[in-house]
């Protein structure tokens, strides 16, 4: 009967999606970091997967002495591993850390998932701004040396 007009907010915020169980909403700035931060832990994870129980130090030694055999061991550790990690992290990134509908989906369906998270979240205009804001501090921090490149 009456019709609440739509705030510009409201029009302007997409409403949730749900794809294949998954609810795919914008996520907030505080959440790429925590995700970030996974990601560090990320790194750390498969060293260990890598090199078990080993300090930082004998991983640099060992590495200075792999032969053949000892990398394919390393890279079939690492490769087991990492697809389970990513299958994780994308999890997280959605946000679907608690939805049991995440393990049913097939690589096709989380595949349309991340999609659709992606385009909700503009990610593509994210990475180019952040790209572009790196590539600006990085000149920032290069000296000039005023080198020209000539010996004379």
């Amino acid at each position: 009967m009456f019709r609440k007009k739509a705030s510009s907010i409201e029009i302007a915020r997409p409403k949730p999606e749900i794809v294949h169980g998954i609810e795919i909403k914008k996520q907030p700035v505080g959440r790429y970091f925590e995700v970030l931060d996974q990601t560090g832990a990320l790194v750390m994870e498969l060293l260990d997967t890598a090199f078990p129980g080993l300090a930082p130090k004998d991983i640099l030694e060992q590495m200075t002495k792999v032969d053949t055999a000892g990398l394919r061991a390393i890279l079939v550790r690492v490769a087991g591993e990492v697809p389970r990690k990513l299958v994780s992290l994308l999890r997280s990134i959605v946000g679907a850390d608690s939805n049991p509908n995440w393990d049913e989906l097939t690589p096709a369906e989380m595949t349309k998932v991340v999609k659709a998270f992606w385009e909700l979240n503009d990610m593509s205009a994210f990475f180019g701004n952040a790209r572009s804001a790196v590539q600006h501090l990085v000149r920032q921090q290069t000296p000039l040396t005023g080198n020209t490149g000539s010996k004379g």
